[in-house]
């Protein structure tokens, strides 16, 4: 069970976990990026950096501030969708792979395989591990289903191809919660910054959001708590890209609490 209370004992913060929604509410929306390719180090961050805040009610819809939470019992994973929000386009399937272990310029996108989900209480999806071999039997193209099929991702030993794939998506995709206060400096929510993605294609994307309750996990499953879509991004290439956007005012807010997120003048010079 986990103890959403702090230290600070109060009467309205006598609440059960069992009777919390969860969801997230972006509060800083990505915008473009510049495709970074296929080198291994080549990283161009989507622009402005994702920023997610938690939002937890009680039956009644009684806001539960963020220092009533938790922080280390919240993740959330980012993944990667066409606009329409219903095809994915979290891999690069290399169509062919040279001896000198260079790909070619060619490409076709591909689904990766998920792991099964089950609905449990309050409309929250139970995850569970599924062994390689299944998972990749049940691949079949890159359209999916219906986007109330939660699901979350779990890897084995690589199949052939997987071998043959690389992520589109890179980066850090998965970050735990950070406490600091809102912009009024009196309410602390938790909030979640993704200052590491980029994506190795040129097209228009959404990036779609998972909350995962880390410290309810039964053996191998987990429960989703919500999941949300971002804006469109517009990954470009480096002749188009229009350039770094600004943070927004509560971005730059949180700057000052350790939360990272990097702003335009981070940004290196271009070399002359």
């Amino acid at each position: 069970m986990i103890n959403y209370r702090n230290n600070h004992d109060r009467d309205d913060l006598d609440i059960d976990p069992s009777d919390l929604f969860y969801s997230l509410e972006i509060v800083q929306q990505p915008q473009r990026a510049r495709m970074c390719g296929f080198g291994d180090k080549d990283r161009r961050n989507i622009t402005p950096a994702p920023v997610l805040k938690l939002v937890a009610k009680t039956k009644d819809g009684k806001v539960v501030t963020g220092d009533a939470l938790c922080r280390q019992a919240f993740m959330v994973n980012a993944d990667l969708w066409l606009e329409d929000e219903v095809t994915e386009r979290n891999l690069v399937l290399i169509s062919s792979i040279a001896s000198t272990k260079s790909p070619t310029r060619a490409f076709t996108y591909m689904s990766e395989p998920h792991a099964s989900a089950e609905h449990g209480e309050h409309g929250e999806t139970e995850l569970s591990r599924e062994n390689q071999t299944d998972r990749a039997r049940r691949y079949e193209g890159s359209a999916r289903g219906p986007i109330d099929e939660y699901e979350f991702y779990h890897y084995g030993e690589p199949s052939d191809w997987e071998n043959l794939s690389t992520p589109n998506l890179v980066g850090q995709t998965t970050v735990g919660g950070q406490s600091a206060p809102d912009l009024d400096g009196r309410t602390t929510h938790i909030w979640f910054a993704f200052n590491m993605l980029s994506i190795r294609t040129e097209g228009v994307f959404k990036l779609r959001f998972t909350l995962c309750d880390v410290m309810q996990m039964n053996g191998t499953t987990t429960k989703i708590l919500h999941q949300v879509f971002s804006d469109p991004i517009y990954v470009q290439s480096p002749k188009k890209f229009l350039g770094a956007c600004d943070n927004n005012d509560l971005a730059n807010h949180l700057n000052k609490y350790s939360i990272r997120i990097p702003s335009r003048k981070d940004e290196k010079p271009p070399k002359e």
